[in-house]
């Protein structure tokens, strides 16, 4: 009985191993594991290929970055050659400068070498604007010339060198008609009141009343007053004239009439007015005053005949 079962057993299990649909299951199950064999050897060889495709864009990305090391490198390199160049032409430039500088001062040493000049000793109560007036030219000249630095201070017995200006037509006599020095600049006994007075100007005579006056050089008429107010100048005009860079205040005294007003502007030969003999005045003449100042300033008189000379204006 119980080898009945035992066999029975056996043959259950041998029946269990040779059922059809088991095999058909396992040779499924084999071919799914062969499949997904295949599916990973497929997965391997598109990973080692993305591995070779990263590998070659690294190499490429390693030589690009070399490359733009290099360029950086050049552009740096390039960069300071650039900055050196830059250097190098800011030198040349300062020295193209201080050569041209050079090149000007010499030029003027030329230049005050083939104009004329007379070596002037200084002396006593001799100023830079008093010796320019005196030869016809500028104190700035002289200083420029002689190298004498602001406030300009000179000293006896100096020796300076001074070009003289030539003779300009910048400057015109006061009257053009006949006329006559009646009395010079400096003292004098006064023709009215008979004592020493200083004459602080230069009187031109004429033959007539209807003799003109005219402006010496361009300038503005500052003032035009009537002998009305008692003054002893008479009819009297003042104007501001500028001569080579300089000013100066002129001024017309015991005129007849005059033709002009203050703050007009005045050129060289306009009339101004009539000689007369208008305020404290023995005869028909013209006062001509000179100031080396561009307002009134009776500190600042001077010669009318040494401004005169220096541009060949003489009166007899």
């Amino acid at each position: 009985m119980e080898e009945n079962k035992f066999t029975k057993l056996i043959n259950a299990i041998v029946n269990l191993f040779t059922r059809q649909d088991l095999k058909d299951h396992i040779s499924s199950l084999e071919k799914e594991i062969n499949k997904k064999k295949l599916d990973i050897i497929d997965l391997k060889q598109v990973h080692e290929e993305k591995v070779k495709y990263c590998s070659k864009l690294q190499s490429e990305i390693s030589e690009k970055n070399l490359k733009i090391e290099q360029i950086t490198s050049k552009k740096d390199e390039y960069l300071n050659l650039y900055n050196a160049e830059k250097v190098k032409y800011s030198e040349a430039m300062r020295e193209n400068s201080i050569l041209q500088k050079k090149i000007e001062e010499l030029e003027k040493e030329d230049q005050i070498e083939e104009e004329e000049y007379i070596v002037y000793t200084v002396k006593k109560g001799d100023t830079l604007i008093k010796i320019a007036l005196t030869y016809g030219t500028t104190y700035q000249s002289i200083a420029q010339l002689n190298n004498i630095k602001s406030p300009y201070t000179i000293e006896i017995g100096q020796k300076l060198k001074i070009i003289q200006k030539k003779i300009t037509d910048l400057v015109q006599s006061p009257i053009s008609a006949s006329h006559y020095k009646t009395s010079p600049y400096g003292w004098r006994t006064h023709p009215i009141y008979g004592d020493k007075r200083f004459h602080y100007g230069l009187d031109l005579g004429t033959n007539s009343r209807k003799v003109n006056c005219y402006a010496i050089a361009d300038g503005v008429v500052t003032a035009a007053k009537s002998a009305s107010d008692g003054n002893g100048a008479g009819n009297r005009v003042y104007v501001r004239i500028k001569v080579e860079g300089h000013e100066y205040y002129i001024m017309y005294w015991h005129l007849d009439s005059y033709s002009v007003k203050a703050g007009q502007t005045v050129k060289k030969g306009d009339k101004i007015g009539v000689v007369g003999k208008t305020g404290t005045s023995t005869g028909i003449h013209l006062h001509f005053g000179i100031q080396d100042s561009s307002t009134w300033n009776t500190s600042k008189y001077f010669n009318p005949e040494t401004f005169f000379s220096k541009y060949g204006v003489t009166f007899r």
